[in-house]
Formats: structure tokens, sequence, C-alpha cells
């Protein structure tokens, strides 16, 4: 989450350095910041199905009866 995280602030500041971004309105950086926050969120909790995937390994729930 915290690489996620990096990579989005960097491609803010470069959106910053090449002039489209602009820090003078609040209301769009407040939107901004919320899909940021949302994609990091969204990345860090299905990284474990993801990871689960890709390794191959199974859930097992074990019940007593």
């Amino acid at each position: 989450m915290i690489l996620i995280a990096a990579i989005l602030e960097a491609l803010a500041w470069v959106l910053y350095d090449f002039g489209i971004l602009n820090l003078e309105n609040r209301n769009l950086n407040l939107w901004l910041g919320l899909v940021a926050f949302s994609f990091v969120m969204a990345v860090g909790l299905s990284w474990l199905i993801v990871r689960r995937q890709i390794i191959g390994q199974l859930d097992v729930d074990e019940t007593d009866d």
C-alpha cells in the first residue's frame, strides 16, 4: 500500500510540474485525494486475493461437527 501511495504521490508531483494540476482549486484537490485514497485502499484490500491466485494457495475452513 505504501508503494502504491508513493507512486500516486509521484504522479501528482509530475502533473503539478507540468502545470496540469493546480493547487489553488480546493474541490479538485479534495476529489483527487479521495480517489487516490480509494485506489490505495482497494489495492491493499484486494492484494491478498491476487496473491492467493498467483501462488495457488487454497483456503480451508475447519469446522467441528
